[in-house]
């Protein structure tokens, strides 16, 4: 299992498995010793905006250190851009490009999953082909997003 905050570790599912809550039995700890807890106040949290032609498309926020919602302080935004466009910021660890990380550094931060990002399924994937720069495509949404972060919040 890995997710922005953890990096990937491994788990033993008990074998009674069933619709039942269950605990994992943790079966390594990698970097326990270098983030254990370090990361946990940088989880990230979904949120959903409207992307090409009113489809609602999905990105994170990751909130640094102290950061509290209303606060009069200012915090610098890092807005984080995924390659493809056909890839897609997921809740899972990076050593290059990890928004935890970002924010553990005192950054707000925003990354979204526009048109044409993957695992919203096959069509919302599609919809990016013959379209890039055209239409409300990917060049469009990620300046549109950028701008509403950063001038509908209080940071």
């Amino acid at each position: 299992m890995t997710s922005h905050i953890n990096p990937l570790d491994y788990y033993l599912l008990p074998e009674e498995y069933d619709s039942e809550p269950r605990h994992l039995h943790r079966l390594t700890s990698f970097s326990a010793k270098h983030i254990d807890g370090r990361l946990d106040s940088q989880q990230g949290e979904e949120f959903w905006f409207e992307g090409d032609e009113g489809i609602q498309a999905m990105g994170w926020i990751n909130r640094p250190p102290g950061f509290k919602e209303g606060q009069e302080k200012k915090w610098p935004m890092a807005f984080l851009i995924h390659g493809g466009p056909q890839g897609a910021w997921e809740d899972a660890w990076s050593t290059r490009w990890n928004p935890a990380l970002f924010a553990a550094q005192g950054y707000v931060v925003i990354a979204i999953n526009p048109t044409g990002s993957t695992g919203y399924g096959q069509e919302f994937s599609d919809r990016i082909q013959g379209n890039w720069g055209s239409r409300m495509s990917l060049p469009n949404q990620v300046i549109d997003e950028s701008d509403r972060q950063a001038h509908t919040k209080t940071w």
